[in-house]
C-alpha cells in the first residue's frame, strides 16, 4: 500500500525549502530505523501539494448569520463575516478527516479524530475514561449532550 504524508510548517520559508529538497537527488536524507542516513528516493516520491495553514482565526460567536466559504486567494474556509478561518480548520479538525484516516496515534502535534474515542481527548488508561489533550479534564458525555443540545437551541433563534 502506498502512503501520503502530510508534514505541517509554521514558518513558509522552511516548507517551501523542504518540498525543493525532496525535488532534488540526494535533496533530503533522513535517520533511518538501523540508525544509518538514508535519503528519499525521488523516482518513487514526489511533491503531492503545498497548502496554506491558517493563523488568523474566525472569532466570530455562533450565529444563523455566520457561514463558511471556501476563500478565493488560498481556498480554505473562511467566515462570511470576518474572512477568517474557523479554529477547527486550523487545527485540523476537519481538513483530515477528508483525507482518510490518520495512521499514526493521536498526539499532542496530531490530535484530529481518528474515528474512535473522542475529539481532542486520549484515553486514559488509569483513569479507564477520555481526557482532553489540552486541559486534561475527564470527558462527561452527559455535559457534552446538554452543551451541544444549549448551543444548537440558542443557534437555531431568529436574531441570534
Amino acid at each position: 500500500m502506498a502512503r501520503y504524508v502530510l508534514v505541517a510548517f509554521d514558518d513558509n520559508a522552511q516548507a517551501e525549502e523542504f518540498v525543493n529538497a525532496l525535488t532534488i537527488k540526494g535533496g533530503a536524507f533522513f535517520l533511518g530505523k538501523d540508525n544509518r542516513m538514508k535519503d528519499v528516493d525521488i523516482t518513487k516520491t514526489f511533491v503531492r501539494g503545498l497548502w496554506m495553514k491558517p493563523t488568523q482565526l474566525c472569532e466570530c460567536p455562533p450565529g444563523p448569520r455566520r457561514n463558511y466559504v471556501r476563500g478565493a486567494k488560498w481556498g480554505a474556509y473562511v467566515c462570511t463575516i470576518c474572512a477568517k478561518s474557523h479554529p477547527g480548520w486550523a487545527e485540523g479538525q476537519h481538513l483530515y478527516t477528508s483525507l482518510g484516516k490518520n495512521l499514526l496515534p493521536v498526539s499532542p502535534q496530531a490530535p484530529e479524530w481518528r474515528g474512535t474515542g473522542v475529539v481532542n481527548h486520549v484515553f486514559d488508561e488509569g483513569l479507564k475514561n477520555w481526557v482532553h489533550m489540552v486541559t486534561g479534564v475527564p470527558f462527561d458525555p452527559q455535559k457534552a449532550f446538554r452543551e451541544r443540545k444549549d448551543y444548537h437551541a440558542k443557534d437555531s433563534r431568529p436574531g441570534v
